[in-house]
């Protein structure tokens, strides 16, 4: 089964540049997940090499934006910096998850109105034994308690926002429902979940496991 790793956290309050360090024990083929909240109308103008963009959404009257970036682990640096176009204030997470299969799979998020309610879409994995990633943001100064049935391992405030970031193991194929983290306190917010499926050798023994107990 895919499982998580370790996850890192960042947060200024004025700078150009967004500095993640590499989350501890991460091997290559692992999956990468970067969710960052940014202040006023600044955008990343460059992105590490080997990063892609998965979710962006913009959220608190367009000053805000919540960005989601994606990458399967290779030689690794110690850090990675995503330049700003401007100094502005942020707070980021990276999620690292193993055992995992090397595609870099999509994910989504929603838009929500402000609510102490953060809701993230189901997600429709085709095999089980994944792992499901979320990251819950609210444009508020508060806490965000996880959904249910997920563990938080990252939650900061930084300015007017709040990000959180929490996993759950997923044992079945097929549609997850919806999942609800709750912030301390109302703000228009947003949730994005991706269930990153395990890796093919995995789940290739698993079901000749299964196969060979039915014979």
């Amino acid at each position: 089964m895919a499982a998580y790793r370790s996850s890192t956290t960042t947060k200024n309050g004025a700078s150009g540049t967004v500095t993640l360090n590499r989350p501890a024990g991460v091997a290559d083929g692992d999956d990468l997940r970067v969710c960052m909240q940014i202040a006023g109308s600044t955008t990343v103008s460059v992105v590490p090499a080997g990063w892609t963009l998965d979710f962006s959404q913009g959220f608190g009257g367009g000053s805000r934006t919540f960005l989601v970036y994606k990458k399967i682990a290779s030689g690794e640096p110690a850090s990675w910096a995503w330049t700003l176009s401007g100094a502005t204030s942020y707070v980021a997470h990276c999620g690292a998850f193993q055992d995992i299969d090397p595609t870099g799979i999509a994910g989504s998020g929603q838009l929500n109105g402000s609510s102490t309610s953060i809701t993230a879409p189901s997600q429709n994995p085709a095999v089980g034994g994944g792992i499901m990633c979320g990251f819950f943001g609210v444009f508020s100064t508060t806490t965000i308690s996880p959904a249910g049935g997920m563990t938080e391992v990252q939650d900061d405030v930084q300015s007017t926002f709040t990000l959180e970031l929490a996993w759950e193991a997923i044992a079945a194929s097929g549609a997850t429902g919806t999942r609800v983290a709750t912030a301390g306190s109302a703000g228009q917010n947003i949730g994005y979940l991706v269930v990153i499926l395990p890796s093919t050798v995995a789940t290739n023994a698993s079901m000749l496991y299964q196969f060979a107990s039915m014979g």
